[in-house]
This record gives structure tokens, sequence and C-alpha cells, in this order.
């Protein structure tokens, strides 16, 4: 844009120096037109007076009126031939001015032909520069449209990539929420399993001690029975048939004792299974 600007300064300034050598043109070929004219009219009067010096002699006068003539004469003559070496001089300084203004014309012409020719040249810079311009309008105009475009498509990226950090932010939030819950759900599967395990050896103790107490009052039955069958005996062969065979108070009592522990214990593995099976199921929490 500057170069094409730089272009029109130029044609326009040559056009200025091409008008003012056109003008020193018209200006010299009328000083050469004025000069010639001058010479002429000099060249005019010395051949007029060249004809007047030659014109033939008047009729002789007397002697008295010979030698004024002859002196007036010889005078004229001087006057004569004075201004005619004066007007010599005057034709050949004009002819050395026509001259000079014959070459100022010719120098003038020449100027005016260069700064015509730069003129033509300079149109042919300006055409291409307008030419130029003209290009880089249309790159501009391609430009501005290229980049619409890619402010549109940047504006797009930009929505869709803060959805996508705010998608992100949720996700991650999500992550942090699951990740949260699976340790809380970590650390209440490990309470649970503590007190499971813990709740498993109180049953293992508690069994161990119901099958304890089913012994001994097996035990006791046992013996009674094995009392019984030799008391029975001695009444068939007729010893003791006085005193028929009875469980002592002292048996009686301890199975009694072996029985309501038993019924403990198992209340206790029962109160155990229940809290067992509670904790296995999902969302419950150990203490609870």
């Amino acid at each position: 844009m500057i170069f094409a600007v730089l272009c029109v300064l130029a044609a326009v300034g040559m056009g200025v120096l091409w008008r003012m050598a056109e003008s020193r043109a018209a200006a010299s070929a009328a000083r050469v037109t004025e000069l010639e004219q001058r010479l002429a009219a000099s060249r005019g009067e010395t051949k007029a007076e060249g004809t007047t010096a030659g014109v033939p002699k008047a009729e002789e006068p007397e002697a008295g009126e010979t030698k004024r003539g002859a002196s007036s004469g010889a005078a004229l003559k001087g006057t004569e031939a004075e201004k005619l070496q004066q007007a010599q001089k005057t034709i050949a300084y004009l002819e050395s001015r026509l001259g000079e203004a014959r070459r100022e014309l010719t120098a003038a012409k020449q100027e005016a032909a260069q700064a015509d020719a730069r003129i033509q040249s300079e149109g042919a810079n300006v055409a291409k520069a307008m030419a130029e311009v003209r290009d880089l309008r249309e790159e501009l105009e391609v430009a501005r449209r290229n980049a619409a475009s890619t402010e549109q498509e940047l504006r797009s990226r930009t929505d869709a990539l803060t959805k996508a950090e705010a998608a992100y932010k949720q996700a991650n939030e999500r992550v942090a929420k699951m990740a949260a819950e699976a340790a809380s759900s970590t650390r209440q599967i490990t309470a649970n399993s503590r007190e499971i395990d813990d709740l498993s050896r109180r049953r293992e103790n508690y069994m161990t001690s119901l099958q304890r107490r089913f012994r001994e009052v097996t035990d006791l039955y046992r013996g009674f029975a094995l009392d019984q069958q030799s008391r029975g005996a001695n009444v068939a062969g007729g010893t003791n048939s006085a005193n028929p065979p009875t469980m002592q108070a002292g048996d009686l009592s301890r199975i009694q004792n072996a029985i309501t522990q038993a019924e403990d214990d198992l209340r206790q593995v029962q109160t155990l299974n229940a809290r067992i099976a509670t904790l296995m199921k999902p969302g419950t929490s150990a203490g609870k």
C-alpha cells in the first residue's frame, strides 16, 4: 500500500516536471522565434544600408562644393561603416543567442521527452502498483474471511473445551465421591469383617461351651442309666428289693444347671448368628 502511494506521488512529481519541461520548451521556442525575427530585421536593415551605399553618384558639383561634399561623404561613409559593423556585431550576437536558444530548445525538448518517458514508465509502475494493491486487497479479504472462520472455529473449540472441562470436573467429582464411598465402604467392610471375626470367635466359644454342657448332661444321664441298670439287676436277683434306683440330688442339680447354661449358650449363639447375618448385609456399619 505504501509502495503504491509512493508510486502515485512519483507519477505526480513526474507530471509536474514534464509540465515544467514543456513550459521551458515553449519559452525557448518563443525566444528562438523572437531572436529569429530580430535577426531577420537586423539583416534587413543591413541590406538596406548596403543598398543605400551602392546608389550611383549624382552630378558633380563645383570645386568648393566638391570639397565640402567629399568631406561630408567621407563622414557619411564612416558613419555607415560603423553602423554596418555594429549591425554585423548585432547579427553575430543574435546568431549566437539564437544558437544558444536553439540548444536550450533542444535540451528542453530532450528533457520533455525524458520526462514523458519517465511519466510513461511511472505510469506503468503505478498501474503495476495498483494491480498489486488490488491483489493485496483480495488477499486481505481472503485473510479476513480466513480469520473470521478461524475465530469461529476457535470459539467453537473454546466452547467444546469449556464443556469438556466441565464434564472432566464433574467426572473428577464423581470419581472422588466414588473413591470416598469406596474408602468408606472398605473401612466399613473391614470393620464389619473384624466384628464378624470377633463374633465368630465368640460363637465358637459358645458352641464349644454348649458341646461341653451337652457332654456333661449326657455323661450324667449315662451314669444314671448305668446305675439304674445295675440296680434293676440286683432287684431281679433278689437283692436290695426294698431300695429302688433313684437319681441323687447332686446329679439332678448338676443336670439342671448344665441344661440352663446350655440354653444360655444357645441363646448367645443365636444372638451372634443374627448379628453376623446383619453385618453381612450391604450398607450395615459395625457397632450399630
